[in-house]
């Protein structure tokens, strides 16, 4: 089988020897075309003149979220892709046992993988969610580390996350998963997953699977500063579900309404990027077997 690998047009040294090294392992089957893409136009174009040759994702949850919409958008949803784990987190490839530390182990997978189905998160304006959002003291680390990112560089997030942290005072939210409530109460996270992990391999929801056809909800009261740092080792150690301030739920929908002040909604982080939404109140679903991934 021929492979077209989709590179962002701005990977630095390190990404394009891991490109060319999956390259190598897919030449071995085929031909491979490696395509730079700089947004979604670049991305149509390389769709366009896909024909029967297989789509190769090289980047993070960033770059697969953008393949999904896009084939969704472009009327190809289950047009089967393969990935490359080169991102920050490669939550995604985690989740699903994808090696991501190792790009020629990853073509591997790519070259003798078989399409799976795989599910997707949807909100109420059509937004999708490949694997995870979250709200809360993450989103606001996310925020923080944004404004941080061009004098700290790699050390953006985690300064961010402890920023974030030491000014949390929880938000105001109503968690509501199929018509239950999950709580409502000053939350300090709330996130819903599609994978077991976001934020570079924090296992949230260890049980959580991508193609059950559920999504899982966890919601952690703690925001007392005690509280905090207690909820922060126990996430650690993976004893997170054990703590009474901790509530997971699993269900096919989850409204969301955060009290945030002046109007408005809660920042999210849905796969990797932020984003300020306009709305309090916010319902994902999920819907099933809606894209299929190599693997």
């Amino acid at each position: 089988m021929d492979h077209v690998l989709v590179v962002n047009d701005d990977a630095g040294s390190t990404e394009e020897e891991a490109v060319d090294a999956a390259a190598d392992v897919l030449r071995e089957v085929g031909e491979v075309e490696i395509a730079t893409t700089a947004d979604a136009d670049g991305f149509d174009a390389v769709v366009e003149r896909l024909d029967a040759r297989r789509l190769v994702v090289c980047g993070g949850d960033g770059s697969i979220h953008l393949a999904v919409a896009r084939l969704r958008e472009l009327g190809h949803p289950q047009e089967p892709v393969g990935l490359i784990p080169l991102g920050t987190g490669n939550d995604l490839a985690r989740g699903v046992g994808l090696p991501f530390e190792d790009a020629a182990a990853a073509a591997e997978r790519v070259r003798d993988g078989s399409p799976r189905p795989m599910d997707l998160l949807i909100d109420d304006t059509g937004r999708i969610c490949v694997n995870a959002l979250h709200a809360g003291v993450g989103a606001d680390a996310s925020a923080r580390a944004e404004a941080l990112k061009e004098r700290l560089s790699a050390v953006a997030y985690p300064v961010g996350a402890v920023l974030a942290g030491v000014a949390a005072e929880g938000i105001r939210t109503e968690v509501v998963v199929d018509g239950e409530v999950l709580v409502d109460a000053d939350v300090l996270l709330v996130a819903v997953t599609n994978g077991t992990c976001f934020g570079g391999g924090a296992t949230v929801c260890p049980d959580a699977a991508p193609d059950d056809g559920q999504l899982d909800v966890l919601a952690v009261t703690a925001v007392g500063p005690i509280a905090r740092a207690a909820f922060a080792l126990a996430l650690n150690s993976g004893e997170h579900l054990e703590r009474d301030d901790v509530h997971l739920a699993v269900g096919r929908e989850v409204q969301i309404r955060a009290s945030t002040e002046g109007g408005g909604g809660p920042r999210y982080v849905v796969d990797g990027e932020l984003h300020e939404d306009p709305e309090p109140d916010r319902t994902w679903r999920v819907e099933h077997h809606a894209w299929t991934l190599v693997r």
